[in-house]
């Protein structure tokens, strides 16, 4: 028959019997506990590496599908899923960087195809970018500006990378003229 556990800690018979029932869930491990042994295998085995930690955000590059599968939980990122995963696509031009906000949120930018995602997989608006651009390096602005040569920045489907940057270069932004006249416009 099952014991029954006194939900009162005065109903114990003596210090012994409570330390002994303790005893039971010392192994138990929290969720936090989990994430974060998880997490620091992926460390371990060179799956991932730190790019940055602000203290308010941390930046990660995925190394593999398994961590970029654990970075993409809660998001419908294509990189994240089980099924049809496109990491190693993805990788092979060029890595991945989730940007992990304290608060949770999540964003995943791959600038040699210039896309700037949020946890739905929706592109996302430059002004949220524009706040944390200066995190990333003006190389990879730069490869990003590229993908784009003969974008116009009315095109719905183009990002227009000199939207998502705070303060551009000036060789950011005469590069971006050189490889699409059209964003003189998006400088005045």
């Amino acid at each position: 028959f099952p014991v029954t556990i006194p939900r009162d800690i005065n109903k114990f018979k003596d210090l012994n019997s409570f330390l002994k029932l303790m005893d039971q869930y010392k192994e138990v491990k929290t969720t936090n506990e989990l994430k974060a042994e998880e997490e620091k295998n992926l460390f371990d085995t060179g799956q991932v590496e730190l790019y940055k930690d602000t203290g308010a955000i941390k930046i990660v590059i995925p190394k593999t599908e398994l961590a970029a599968k654990y970075y993409g939980r809660g998001t419908q990122w294509c990189t994240a899923g089980d099924k049809n995963n496109a990491f190693d696509e993805y990788d092979e031009e060029g890595p991945l960087y989730v940007i992990i906000f304290r608060k949770g949120t999540k964003w995943q930018f791959h600038f040699a195809t210039a896309q700037f995602m949020d946890e739905h997989d929706e592109p996302l608006d430059p002004k949220l970018v524009r706040p944390i651009s200066d995190l990333f390096s003006e190389e990879l602005w730069e490869q990003a500006l590229t993908v784009f040569e003969d974008s116009q920045p009315d095109d719905d489907y183009s990002p227009f990378v000199l939207r998502y940057i705070k303060n551009p270069s000036d060789d950011l932004m005469k590069l971006s003229v050189e490889y699409s006249p059209e964003s003189i416009k998006v400088l005045s």
